[in-house]
């Protein structure tokens, strides 16, 4: 692996986006769900558990889904750079 001019490796920081690849995911996911809602696009029933008026199924898939995304994909990519 080749590193930067500074001397150190281009991966040496890999977990330095995940937060605010978070962040703004987690940011829009609200800012989409209570516009929806402000607007009629669509409602929450009695059944559906709510966060500060937000449906726990959008924040759960968005903090769920990434996460997976990137265990794999990390996952596949040492499988791949280790060859």
């Amino acid at each position: 692996m080749r590193g930067r001019q500074d001397g150190t490796s281009s991966s040496a920081r890999p977990h330095a986006a995940l937060p605010r690849w978070f962040a703004v995911g987690l940011f829009i996911t609200v800012a989409i769900e209570k516009w929806a809602i402000s607007v009629g696009r669509w409602q929450y029933t009695e059944a559906m558990p709510t966060i500060a008026g937000i449906g726990l199924s959008p924040l759960l898939q968005w903090i769920i889904i990434p996460t997976l995304i990137v265990f794999f994909v990390r996952r596949v990519t040492a499988s791949i750079l280790s060859k």
